[in-house]
């Protein structure tokens, strides 16, 4: 008996001192969101607009033409975005992008655009410069792919494209800031409407 009461307050006193570890853990954890958060905050308010910028995102390209509606699955665009502001509102804007699409049947097969797009830049900010908004209309010239895996045959063909984009820019460091980018772009080689819409995120470096 005496034993057993033994082991149980050895086992109590044990419980106790990893109680106190993980209290003292969480607080020390605490501490460390505490230190990150006010740290990005200061960043942040000392973060004002600047001129210009570039960028890069990734995410999900939506078939919006008839050709890819019908015959392909979502797929993927990748961009490089540049901008500049001759004053505090247009500037310039130029995008490099690319889009990839597989084929519902016969997902080996795909069909994308990729191209480069330039046009004016409309932009605004919050009054404390954290964020900022930028509307693109755009066009240039890209080239459709079209990739045959049955056959491993690849074609390409060079078509005109326009389009637009919506950005919201969040400057929460002074040199980077975090970006949500939705754009639409048009795209017919040929018969081959490759017209999409692309919903992404990406990272922003800050010119001067």
């Amino acid at each position: 008996m005496k034993n057993y009461l033994k082991k149980n307050a050895d086992y109590s006193e044990k419980t106790k001192k990893i109680g106190y570890a993980l209290s003292n853990l969480k607080k020390s954890l605490l501490i460390i969101v505490l230190i990150g958060f006010v740290s990005v905050s200061v960043h942040a308010q000392d973060s004002e607009t600047r001129k210009g910028f570039i960028g890069i995102s990734l995410g999900a390209a939506l078939p919006m033409g008839e050709f890819n509606k019908k015959y392909c699955n979502t797929g993927m665009q990748f961009n490089v975005d540049f901008g500049y502001l001759f004053s505090k509102n247009i500037g310039i804007s130029a995008a490099l992008f690319g889009t990839d699409f597989a084929a519902k049947r016969n997902t080996k097969n795909s069909v994308g655009l990729s191209g480069l797009l330039v046009g004016p830049l409309f932009s605004t900010a919050t009054s404390n410069g954290k964020i900022e908004f930028d509307f693109k209309p755009m066009a240039g010239f890209a080239q459709g792919n079209l990739y045959e895996s049955n056959d491993d045959v690849s074609s390409s063909k060079t078509t005109f494209t326009c389009g637009g984009g919506a950005a919201l820019r969040w400057n929460c460091w002074k040199r980077f800031a975090l970006s949500g980018n939705v754009n639409y772009y048009y795209g017919k080689p040929e018969t081959i409407d490759l017209s999409s819409l692309g919903i992404m995120v990406g990272v922003v470096y800050r010119l001067r």
